[in-house]
């Protein structure tokens, strides 16, 4: 599911609850109304400032990921 794939990816940075720990790692609270899916699939697939990317996961594991992040 999104949920675990976020767990096992992203919470070890973003947390569990989505908080974050800004300004190192933004919470991801609420993120729909502040991106677009589009944006939130490349920063997940390519990386952004000191995120790495994510490319190594396949297409419906990052459109899993996103779609639990934008809902």
């Amino acid at each position: 599911t999104g949920k675990s794939l976020y767990t096992a990816n992203c919470a070890s940075c973003h947390k569990e609850d989505l908080s974050g720990a800004p300004p190192e790692f933004p919470g991801l609270k609420n993120l729909s109304s502040r991106t677009t899916k589009e944006a939130v699939d490349h920063v997940i697939r390519a990386g952004r400032g000191r995120m790495p990317g994510f490319a190594h996961l396949r297409d419906l594991r990052i459109a899993a990921i996103t779609r639990y992040l934008m809902t």
